[in-house]
């Protein structure tokens, strides 16, 4: 069973300048909550917000994302501007640094600003532990570099290489995003009138940009385990996007449906954030006997040109959520071979689009 509910964590991340959007004109519990914790955006300059030379940036850098061409990356363009800038900055290697122990050796005051050069994993999970370690290391500006084999949270913001992620150190803007607390429970309810209390959740993580259940979750994976054997097999070279094409045939065949219930709040729903998921209480709850595809974020591309949730926005403060159950071979290979490269899902044939979910649970 996993739950999903929004959290007043904040993180401010740094992306190119451009037209202010409006915010959203409805209002709603969660909107509030989400005015209270996480300000609209506000455009910062190279004086006052995001960099200065005599400001310190502390880097993280994952040498594994991108076929290891992270480190690349960073030296031939962000370190160029830095040190040609005369600015101080700290490198972190992740992995296998210890990011928690990272955080909580250095001083939060001698840091004005965070730089993760890496893919979506690298960025939900520094993120995450920026959040956990306190609210001076959570109210850091991060500056996202694109440098990773999904770069879905950066092309999200704007950010489409690494060096658009240069410009907003002098010219860009600081939007804050809200972070989701995702939540692995036992299947089992607890018993509401047992003495004793309820077994705690087995895991809990912050979602930043958006997760995958069913085939999709596969496709990724498989995708890597061939990275792997390429690597392995000098004779085997399989290009980036041959490797996912690969997989997603491979388990176009070889995937088996599986049960599950998916119960949405709304976002104009009562249920407050502190009060258990009860699917009785939800304002839909949609059975998925043979479910396909479960894909939720708030993020709008899983990676740049592909997405599962088109009309998702970090503006919007809310989850958008796209189910695919019952359908045929055909129908998911066109979901995920079609439409989700022209960013266009039909919600016909056993597939069904749901925006504004402040909550969601999975069963």
């Amino acid at each position: 069973m996993i739950g999903s509910r929004s959290r007043l964590w904040r993180q401010a991340i740094s992306v190119p300048a451009g037209p202010q959007v409006p915010p959203p004109s409805r209002s709603s519990p969660l909107s509030a909550a989400a005015e209270r914790g996480f300000p609209k955006r506000s455009v910062a300059s190279l004086s006052d917000s995001i960099f200065t030379a005599d400001r310190r940036m502390l880097v993280f850098i994952n040498s594994r994302a991108g076929w290891k061409l992270a480190q690349d990356y960073f030296a031939s363009s962000l370190q160029l501007h830095l040190d040609r800038s005369g600015a101080i900055y700290e490198v972190v290697p992740f992995p296998p640094a210890d990011t928690a122990a990272a955080l909580s050796s250095r001083d939060p005051t001698l840091f004005h600003s965070v730089a993760i050069v890496g893919g979506d994993g690298t960025v939900a999970t520094i993120a995450q532990h920026l959040c956990q370690a306190g609210r001076q290391w959570a109210c850091k500006p991060i500056l996202v570099v694109p440098a990773g084999e999904h770069n879905g949270i950066a092309a999200s913001l704007g950010i489409t290489s690494p060096d658009v992620s240069l410009s907003s150190l002098s010219y860009g803007r600081l939007r804050k995003v809200p972070l989701w607390e995702v939540t692995l429970s036992p299947q089992k309810q607890p018993d509401v009138n047992a003495s004793t209390p309820p077994p705690p959740p087995f895991a809990s993580r912050l979602m930043l940009g958006s997760m995958q259940l069913g085939i999709q979750a596969d496709i990724v994976q498989t995708a890597t385990d061939i990275q792997v054997y390429c690597k392995d097999f000098t004779a085997l070279p399989v290009p980036h996007r041959r490797q996912w094409l690969s997989s997603m045939y491979w388990l176009w065949y070889k995937f088996r449906p599986f049960r599950a219930t998916v119960a949405l709040w709304g976002a104009t729903s009562s249920s407050s954030v502190g009060t258990p998921l009860s699917p009785a209480a939800a304002d839909t709850v949609v059975e998925l006997p043979k479910a396909f595809v479960i894909s939720v974020g708030q993020a709008k591309f899983i990676h740049r040109g592909y997405s599962l949730t088109p009309e998702a926005s970090f503006d919007d403060r809310a989850l958008s959520v796209t189910l695919a159950a019952g359908v045929s071979r055909l129908r998911g290979f066109h979901l995920l071979h079609r439409e989700a490269a022209s960013m266009h899902i039909e919600p016909v044939d056993g597939v069904s689009v749901h925006a504004n979910v402040s909550r969601l649970q999975v069963v």
